[in-house]
């Protein structure tokens, strides 16, 4: 199983119960984050332990972690073709037989 989230704790906040019942039945699970922060509007001390808190929930359920890197609260000033590629490659990477993202309608427009 996939999980595309726009930012890290989306993925946990969004469905990590149902992560944790996939794993639970021996599922692989992938988690692709779209997102990353980035200096100066956060801190390198924010940047470190964002990862360090990433890496840490990795290691606790089990999950494997794919970063895109584009510049968080900008998606949409990104063109859609660039996202759209990078997400089509994670999923052809990963093979996923289910895949979990965010609602269509959510107010965030990076989600």
């Amino acid at each position: 199983m996939l999980v595309v989230a726009a930012h890290p704790d989306d993925e946990i906040l969004g469905v990590g119960g149902t992560i944790l019942k996939h794993i639970k039945h021996g599922d692989d699970a992938t988690i692709c984050i779209a997102t990353s922060a980035y200096t100066p509007q956060w801190s390198k001390e924010y940047l470190v332990k964002a990862k360090e808190q990433q890496e840490k929930v990795d290691a606790l359920l089990g999950t494997k972690r794919i970063c895109l890197d584009l510049p968080t609260v900008q998606l949409n000033t990104l063109a859609h073709g660039e996202i759209n590629k990078k997400i089509s490659d994670v999923i052809a990477e990963v093979n996923p037989d289910i895949i979990y993202t965010h609602h269509p309608s959510h107010l965030n427009k990076d989600h």
